[in-house]
């Protein structure tokens, strides 16, 4: 635990730098090398803080030596006590003032620091301080990034929930000394650890990851080149809430390190582009990828005459509270008519959005980490925007393409199209970008299984048009009248976590002549 570390509460005087450096597996001690890449930010250019870089071999050496020894003393714990710990950790995550990094005078290297006394130099961080930091590097604003940590908390509340509906089922786990003995559990785990791969701009994600330490498997993990604050935060506060400690680890890298050191892992758990997440494993068994959603709302024949009840689930799931960063954010509308009626009230709607800067709490759009970045986004946009047939509907609610107070952000952008194959209906950035497709509704499933899916909220009062759409190869969740954003971790949006970590043992089970049992062993 941390708790022995963070005594003395350190703060980071001004003439000093806030370094934030690895946080190795099995240990809640900082460890850093000799190359970092710095922090800047969005708004000034201004130098925030230095970050480690870790080499592939000292994440593979931290596995070697740890992860087998975490993951027995993680199934010591019944799984009852792991999700009372969590839910400990949920408060010391939202509420308390855990490490950020190490404070270092700025003419100081840290490599000639050792472990201890990088300990004693600790900078603690409540949550306003880590929704702060992480905006101005970010571009989110401070309320999307508090909204994102009220998520994630919630998630680690719940993850008894959403796992111990399944765990009972299936007499997954027995104790350790069953194990140690031999016997055979009826799934036994395939793995003694998790790698994830996080993204740079969506630190909502760990809403996921909480059912790693809780279904018993220690985290390596490379955090995105922006959002190293997530990781660090939610693993100190697993120690805190006494897990073992180092029960995660904190690797910031190079994206070569995935290839290089996360594929070694057991299971991997991977976030961000489909490109991205691919080059590193194309293991389907192995791997839970979680790439670019191409979520969708479709408004069928029989609720499409009356659209506009369901306006605000559409509008809401276009832009939710993370401005579009989400694959759970709809990026297409499908219905079969009033379509550019459709497309006409939601520019309504999401045009008079506007980018006010990173502190207005009810400001629904960001500012983009990187502004080369988004103008290049914005060229690719204007070429689908210039297709035939393409209609720009927010075109007259002033330029889309902003900069204010030093700060680049691309402003809710609506088209309206026939066509279901051009460019901007298969376009997904991370900003609000949808287009309204006009398309029959006989067509949908054949489209979505051409361009698969990850969510598709469904208004319809017809449950066999919903069960159609399940049917859908393309799909992977179905929600009936509702945003899209609304979806409940609960409901295992991205696959159950059972069945990626466990499967049948090899030796089969006698026949046994009684009722079934929740915990049943050879």
């Amino acid at each position: 635990m941390v708790a022995s570390s963070t005594k003395q509460k350190p703060r980071k005087a001004l003439s000093d730098l806030l370094h934030i450096p690895t946080k190795r597996l099995g240990s809640w001690l900082p460890y850093t090398g000799v190359s970092t890449v710095d922090l800047t930010s969005l708004a000034t250019g201004e130098r925030m803080a230095t970050v480690a870089q870790s080499a592939p071999s000292v994440a593979l050496k931290d596995r070697r030596d740890h992860a087998g020894r975490l993951r027995k003393q993680l199934l010591r714990m019944p799984f009852a006590e792991r999700c009372a710990r969590m839910e400990a950790a949920a408060d010391f995550f939202l509420n308390g003032e855990l490490p950020i990094g190490v404070s270092l005078p700025q003419d100081s290297s840290s490599a000639l620091l050792t472990e201890p006394q990088l300990a004693d130099r600790l900078v603690l961080a409540g949550p306003d301080e880590y929704c702060e930091r992480q905006s101005d590097v970010m571009g989110l604003t401070r309320a999307m990034c508090g909204a994102a940590m009220q998520g994630i908390a919630d998630s680690m509340i719940n993850v008894g929930r959403s796992l111990g509906q399944h765990l009972e089922l299936l007499g997954v786990e027995g104790s350790i000394e069953d194990m140690e003995a031999g016997r055979i559990p009826r799934y036994c785990a395939q793995g003694i650890d998790v790698g994830l791969l996080s993204p740079n701009n969506a630190p909502g994600h760990f809403r996921l990851c909480t059912m790693i330490p809780a279904g018993g498997f220690p985290i390596i993990q490379k955090p995105g080149r922006l959002d190293v604050f997530t990781g660090m935060r939610f693993s100190y506060a697993l120690d805190k809430a006494g897990f073992p400690p180092g029960v995660m680890g904190v690797y910031p890298a190079e994206q070569s390190f995935a290839s290089q050191a996360l594929s070694a892992c057991d299971r991997l758990m991977l976030f961000g582009q489909t490109s991205t997440v691919q080059s590193v494993s194309k293991d389907p068994i192995k791997c839970e990828y979680h790439g670019s959603g191409n979520t969708a709302v479709i408004i069928s024949d029989d609720v499409v005459d009356n659209w506009r009840a369901y306006l605000s689930r559409i509008v809401k799931s276009v832009v939710a509270f993370t401005s579009g960063r989400s694959c759970i954010c709809a990026v297409r509308v499908y219905a079969s008519r009033h379509t550019r009626e459709i497309a006409a009230a939601l520019a309504k709607a999401l045009g008079k959005m506007k980018f006010n800067g990173l502190c207005d709490d009810s400001a629904r759009i960001a500012a983009m980490a990187d502004a080369d970045a988004a103008e290049r986004m914005w060229q690719m946009v204007e070429q689908g925007l210039s297709e035939d047939g393409v209609e720009h509907m927010t075109a007259g609610y002033g330029p889309r393409l902003v900069r204010k107070g030093g700060l680049t952000a691309l402003e809710p952008v609506v088209a309206h199209t026939s066509n279901p194959d051009g460019a901007i209906a298969c376009m997904e950035l991370p900003f609000p970008l949808v287009a309204v497709v006009e398309l029959p509704q006989s067509q949908v499933c054949a489209m979505l299984e051409k361009k698969p899916a990850l969510i598709c909220s469904v208004m319809t009062e017809r449950d066999d048009f919903v069960q159609t759409i399940w049917d859908c190869e393309g799909v992977k969740f179905v929600m009936q009248n509702k945003a899209t954003v609304e979806v409940d971790v609960a409901d295992a949006l991205e696959g159950n976590f059972w069945f990626w970590t466990h499967a049948i043992p090899a030796v089969p089970e006698p026949i046994v002549h009684e009722a079934p049992r929740a915990y049943h062993y050879v």
